[in-house]
């Protein structure tokens, strides 16, 4: 069945790994995972230091961030090719925004986490797949994850994961249909590769 769009995550998938989220955990004050964690405190001063401290990071991470190798040219090549790319992501709304317009990429709809729940909850895919007038089977997350590929399978998308040259200890477990370790090896998936016989309706 070919893929008629492609989901991406940010950091370490269409920007190079940058977050060190246990130095950040250990900062906040929380346990992984980190989201749901800051969100299960009680609203009151330790919250919303914790969501300062966060933005923080998401501030100084625009300013470090750079394109993962082969992003600009694999999201080129996709919407050559009439495949619709979009940005799924647990980082705030501005900061991903600041990150993509500071790249100069662009993509048919952002999501992030101040858009709904978290991966890997489904909702946010769902939210994806309903705009660009697709199913979610007809769909690809890519992400450098596990909470990527989780997300996917809840969602009902094929998924494919990013290793970056690394080799995941959770690889077994969630078992993801691709595994890449560059984002250009998305040319080699014969699904992305065959021509599409319906183009999806956008909302």
């Amino acid at each position: 069945m070919t893929i008629r769009a492609v989901l991406f995550d940010m950091d370490g998938t269409i920007t190079r790994p940058w977050f060190d989220f246990a130095r950040i955990r250990a900062e906040i004050g929380v346990a992984e995972p980190l989201l749901e964690n800051l969100l299960a405190l009680p609203s009151g001063p330790q919250r919303d230091r914790g969501f300062e401290i966060l933005a923080r990071y998401e501030r100084d991470a625009i300013a470090a961030s750079e394109l993962n190798d082969g992003a600009r040219e694999t999201v080129e090549w996709l919407r050559a090719n009439g495949r619709p790319c979009a940005l799924i992501t647990r980082n705030s709304r501005w900061s991903a925004l600041a990150t993509i317009e500071k790249h100069g990429l662009a993509f048919d709809v952002v999501m992030t986490r101040d858009d709904g729940p978290p991966k890997p909850r489904p909702e946010p895919i769902w939210t994806i797949c309903e705009r660009l007038g697709l199913p979610p089977g007809d769909a690809l997350l890519v992400g450098d994850y596990k909470y990527d590929v989780l997300a996917g399978k809840k969602a009902g998308t094929r998924t494919a994961l990013l290793t970056n040259g690394t080799k995941p200890k959770y690889l077994e477990e969630i078992r993801p249909d691709y595994v890449i370790e560059r984002l250009l090896a998305l040319k080699g998936i014969p699904e992305l590769s065959a021509p599409i016989i319906s183009a999806p309706r956008r909302r």
